[in-house]
């Protein structure tokens, strides 16, 4: 009776074994950890947004307004920026604001115009190594219009 007690006792232990860390494991990310999360992502994909001219200089919609349209948009180079990647990180921040606002989180519906986008002039760098990787200047909204910050 022993031996068949060791037994059952070991092959306890051993499922033991494998349902605690199961029980220990990370819990999954609060949706202000998922928000921050998405919205480092987006700004991670439009990046320093360095622009030699205006012409390249695109915005982005982002979010979504309870009654329809976007919350806001946000400048970006197509200057060394993947558009598409951009365009993805915008929309995941989209709609994970929209599944917040099924969940009964409102926002106004005023609605938000393009405002455009503008390469505005940078700050003179330390040196001419630096001045050729920025470039003269970084995308911009069109004075007059905010963005989410």
């Amino acid at each position: 009776m022993n031996g068949r007690l060791g037994g059952r006792l070991g092959a306890w232990l051993a499922a033991l074994g494998l349902i605690l860390p199961a029980c220990t494991a990370s819990a999954p990310p609060t949706e202000a950890q998922r928000a921050t999360a998405l919205w480092a992502a987006l700004e991670a994909a439009i990046g320093p947004a360095h622009c030699g001219s205006e012409a390249q200089c695109r915005t982005v919609a982002v979010g979504q307004k309870a009654c329809g349209g976007p919350e806001s948009y946000l400048a970006w180079s197509t200057r060394g920026t993947d558009a598409a990647a951009v365009q993805r990180a915008a929309d995941a921040w989209t709609a994970w604001q929209a599944s917040q606002q099924r969940r009964g989180m409102v926002g106004n519906c005023m609605f938000v115009t393009d405002p455009g986008a503008v390469c505005q002039a940078s700050p003179a760098p330390a040196n001419a190594a630096a001045a050729t990787a920025a470039g003269p200047g970084r995308c911009a909204l069109r004075e007059g219009d905010a963005a989410l910050k």
